[in-house]
């Protein structure tokens, strides 16, 4: 996958580019599949880690669903991911960590805008997060905002 000129320049000028249909149908039923088996595991305590729960029992986060979703790690390792986030970055790539967020609609806090960058280990500045919408997002229940030019 090569990305357009456009989208590059509106990443650097912005801070942020949405690709879409970068995923097709199968595969994400496919990781929701999985995903719904990895929360049921964690919130079992059948997989043990650093994930972050709401009243200890309801996973909020799960930390490197990459190591327990063959179907995720498969479309993040492949080459159009990975082609698209070296042709943002300009630099060979590794991947650092992953996260799911089970945010349920209409459920939790208030989350003021903020800056993740803050909060990443390597405060390199060739760092980029990616999104994927596992359910829809919509502003009805809480999407994912972001502001241009707030890197």
């Amino acid at each position: 996958m090569s990305i357009h000129d456009e989208n590059k320049t509106t990443f650097e000028a912005d801070g942020f580019v949405v690709v879409r249909n970068l995923m097709n149908e199968s595969v994400l039923a496919q990781i929701s599949e999985e995903l719904e088996e990895l929360k049921a595991k964690v919130e079992s305590r059948e997989y043990r880690g650093n994930h972050m729960f709401d009243d200890d029992v309801v996973a909020r986060a799960i930390f490197n669903p990459y190591d327990f979703s063959p179907a995720y790690r498969e479309f993040i390792d492949t080459p159009e991911v990975i082609g698209l986030v070296r042709e943002l970055l300009g630099t060979p790539v590794r991947l650092d960590h992953t996260k799911l967020m089970c945010k349920p609609a209409g459920k939790g806090s208030v989350v003021h805008p903020h800056q993740d960058y803050y909060y990443w280990q390597d405060k390199n500045p060739n760092q980029l997060a990616m999104f994927i919408a596992i359910d829809p997002c919509t502003e009805e229940n809480g999407c994912l905002r972001l502001f241009p030019g707030s890197h």
